[in-house]
């Protein structure tokens, strides 16, 4: 990944053009940076707080040890790109799209895929609190090694998603895991939640 210049400083622009900048050590505070493009960028200990990064495009890219607080990347895109140790709460990843997209020993309180499309991205060693992927289509995403409690998959779809070695608790949604890929272990636990939602009544 070839890195043309380091980021001068100040703030980004909504609509910017970013092409082999790397980023390290930054802070954006209130940043409207909507439609923004990075290609072929690095961000290394970069902060994002209550930020507009909607419909913004990451192609290429490498995020290590970034920070995202109550930022909004609804409707972006995001292709062959890397997220590794990074901590996000309150992230809005609505509608966005990601293909190719890695996420490594990320912790994320609370993310927001709903309606989002992701094809062969993976999840490693990640902790995802309160993953929200209602009416997300899911295809060819492995979590491997990951802890998902109160995982919403309220009218997801999912294709080739295997879950096996991930720690699971589904909130709602037990009926979309049609499609996916569990363990009989993972499949006792779901049972009471799947019961409910056929409307069986389990007596002892």
């Amino acid at each position: 990944m070839p890195w043309l210049e380091d980021f001068a400083g100040g703030t980004l622009d909504g609509f910017g053009t970013y092409d082999g900048i790397a980023f390290a050590d930054h802070q954006f505070d209130d940043v409207r940076a909507d439609n923004s493009k990075f290609l072929e960028c690095r961000l290394s200990h970069v902060t994002f707080e209550r930020g507009n990064l909607a419909r913004s495009s990451f192609v290429d890219s490498l995020l290590t040890d970034v920070r995202l607080v109550s930022t909004s990347f609804a409707e972006s895109q995001w292709r062959g790109t890397t997220v590794r140790t990074s901590l996000g709460a309150g992230v809005d990843l609505s509608g966005a799209t990601l293909r190719r997209v890695t996420f490594t020993e990320c912790q994320l309180a609370s993310p927001n895929l709903r309606g989002a499309t992701l094809h062969d991205v993976v999840f490693e060693r990640c902790t995802l609190n309160h993953l929200d992927l209602t009416d997300a289509t899911l295809t060819g995403c492995p979590f491997r090694a990951c802890t998902l409690p109160e995982l919403d998959l309220t009218k997801a779809t999912l294709s080739k998603t295997d879950l096996r070695t991930s720690e699971l608790d589904i909130s709602h949604g037990h009926m979309s895991l049609s499609g996916a890929t569990i363990d009989i272990g993972q499949l006792l636990g779901l049972a009471p939640g799947l019961a409910r939602e056929l409307g069986i009544d389990v007596k002892g």
